[in-house]
């Protein structure tokens, strides 16, 4: 199954050539380098105008490549029909209104592209083909392939059936030709070289840009890397300082507690030595008044025979037992005394003295 040829409608014709007119009116046209810029905008002019709106009537939709390619045709048909029209009339007096005879749009398309220069005359045809040539003349049709019908409905004129004529044929290349071929070849050969020499450059400034990218934040990861371990190492060393500190703290409490220790041992050693000689001195006192008053007593108890034995024995109704009985009494209270002071460590108002004194 063959596909379906593609066929500008006279609408998309007509679109096509109005929009080339006025990109050509402005300039715009004039200024664009290359076929792509320049056609690009008349097709998407022409597919927004009638494939975009209705795709069922307009089931085309034309590339910048088919709208360039129907522009050279519809240029090179103007072209043909004025060439025809030139070759008719007389020099110098040419009725443009007669193109409309072989092509009724004409006039409109000598608005658009105007005194566009003829194209070069084809070379003599053979003499083989010079009777087919007459014999088109002689039946009045136009012999310059131009593809119209003048009794189509539609004007006649259907440009897509019929091929473009014969290029005519290259002419031999001279050598001054062949040096400024090769010349332009070297030439475009450097550019292209310029070109590939500067999309490398592009290629290698890009690739250093991106390491020196990547080396800046390699090297900003480095110092936050350094930076946090600079933190925590001093964190640790202010937390081992700290350690230290309580320690040394403990310490120094714990050492002056054992100096205070030692001081109150020491105080309380020396404190209970006085006390013991303070206290060896008392018992040491008074043993010695004890013996003196037990001396004292036993003599004058010997050697006195009236007075106060007398006067103890009246009151007790017998003066030798009471005068024993009291000595008696005297010499056990004394022993008490003297058996209890060494025991005491306490000195106070009911101390053996005390009681010395309150007995004496």
């Amino acid at each position: 199954m063959s596909l379906k040829r593609k066929k500008w409608t006279e609408e998309e014709e007509r679109s096509l050539i109005d929009k080339y007119a006025e990109m050509e009116s402005d300039g715009s046209l004039g200024r664009m380098r290359t076929r792509e810029k320049k056609f690009r905008p008349i097709a998407a002019h022409v597919n927004a105008g009638h494939h975009a709106v209705n795709p069922a009537i307009y089931p085309f939709y034309w590339s910048w490549k088919d709208a360039s390619t129907k522009a050279q045709n519809m240029r090179h048909q103007y072209l043909l029909v004025k060439q025809k029209l030139l070759s008719t009339s007389a020099a110098g007096d040419v009725d443009w209104s007669q193109g409309t005879s072989l092509w009724p749009n004409f006039l409109h398309y000598r608005q658009v592209f105007g005194d566009a220069p003829l194209p070069p005359k084809p070379p003599d045809p053979p003499a083989a083909i010079e009777p087919l040539a007459s014999a088109a003349d002689a039946d009045g049709e136009l012999a310059l392939a131009l593809g119209f019908d003048c009794s189509d409905g539609d004007g006649g004129f259907d440009y897509e059936d019929a091929g473009p004529p014969p290029p005519p044929p290259p002419p031999l290349p001279s050598q001054s030709e062949g040096r400024k071929r090769k010349k332009r070849r070297r030439r475009e050969a450097r550019e292209w070289a310029k070109i590939a020499a500067a999309l490398s450059e592009l290629r290698e400034r890009e690739e250093r840009l991106e390491e020196r990218e990547r080396e800046r934040f390699r090297t900003v990861q480095e110092q936050e890397e350094r930076e946090r371990e600079r933190r925590e190492a001093e964190e640790g060393e202010r937390r081992v300082r700290r350690e230290e500190d309580e320690r040394e703290w403990e310490e120094r409490i714990e050492r002056r507690r054992a100096e205070w220790r030692k001081r109150m041992e020491a105080m309380m050693g020396q404190h209970r030595a006085e006390m013991e000689q303070i206290q060896g001195r008392v018992l040491h006192e008074q043993q010695t008044v004890v013996n003196q008053l037990i001396g004292i007593v036993s003599h004058w108890a010997a050697t006195s025979g009236g007075g106060g034995i007398s006067d103890a024995a009246a009151i007790g109704g017998n003066s030798g037992a009471g005068g024993q009985q009291y000595v008696s009494q005297m010499m056990q209270g004394m022993h008490h005394v003297n058996v209890m002071l060494p025991g005491e460590n306490r000195i106070g108002s009911d101390g053996p003295e005390d009681q010395f004194i309150v007995d004496g």
